[in-house]
């Protein structure tokens, strides 16, 4: 029993590691955090928290993956985000308006998930006596606005090919993990499927597959299995002759995006 609790405790300090807000922490500062901050389990498809919910945490994803995603004006589900472990959200907890807020979006575990929430005076505490990790909570904020500048740049694109093409790009920045080192590739360390795709573009998952069908014929991206490899060079060039501008997506790599997909 006491060998478990140990491996528990052990378990517990390595995942918070994993948390890159908290990089900046020392290991007895991980240590004391794992005392205090509860764990959550949420099954595949629950809510972690809903829209018009209020803002009372910080999460901390230490397994699985989350989504997050917002109600168009049209019922649709428009995907905003996907979460994987390392990540947190819900960094709005800190704002007030007046004497509360409200989530306006929602986050569902995409799979079987573990979550640490941490709530504010806990939070502000931390921030009050480690400048470190208010420096690192400062670059995750800044993060958000580049990948929110980088949506704006998205809806900028006049029709859904050429938005497509921008967030397959985008998705193979964020998850894209070395595939084979000789020829420089990459995969994603997450499963996405078409109708996710569709989710991120606000269209029926029917035409998203059409599309890639045509990206396939253009050689744009290319299938192995069930899985793709993305052709960055192609389809920046496919979206910047169409527009005349450079692309804002930075990637890790220009040669091949081998990346999971399930239709």
């Amino acid at each position: 029993m006491i060998q478990e609790k140990s491996l528990l405790k052990a378990r517990r300090i390595w995942q918070l590691r994993q948390i890159r807000l908290l990089d900046c922490l020392t290991d007895e500062e991980i240590e004391e955090l794992s005392e205090i901050i509860p764990e959550h389990r949420f099954k595949k498809g629950e809510y972690i928290y809903g829209s018009g919910e209020k803002i009372k945490h910080l999460f901390l994803l230490k397994e699985g993956k989350v989504k997050l995603s917002a109600i168009t004006e049209a019922g649709k589900e428009r995907i905003i985000n996907i979460f994987q472990p390392g990540d947190i959200f819900g960094e709005l907890f800190l704002v007030e308006v007046e004497k509360e807020s409200y989530h306006n979006t929602e986050a569902v575990a995409l799979t079987d998930a573990l979550i640490c929430k941490l709530d504010r005076a806990t939070f502000l505490q931390m921030l009050r006596t480690k400048p470190e990790l208010s420096l690192s909570f400062i670059r995750v904020i800044c993060q958000r606005l580049y990948e929110a500048q980088s949506e704006l740049e998205e809806l900028s694109y006049q029709d859904t090919r050429h938005r497509l093409a921008h967030v397959l790009l985008k998705l193979g920045n964020r998850h894209g993990v070395p595939l084979d080192l000789s020829r420089g590739a990459i995969r994603f360390d997450i499963e996405i499927t078409h109708e996710t795709l569709a989710g991120m573009l606000g269209k029926n998952r029917s035409y998203i597959s059409s599309i890639m069908s045509e990206f396939k014929e253009k050689g744009m991206i290319s299938y192995r299995g069930r899985q793709i490899a993305l052709h960055p060079s192609k389809l920046k060039a496919f979206l910047k002759g169409q527009q005349g501008w450079d692309i804002p997506v930075e990637l890790k790599n220009d040669s091949e995006l081998s990346v999971k997909f399930c239709s």
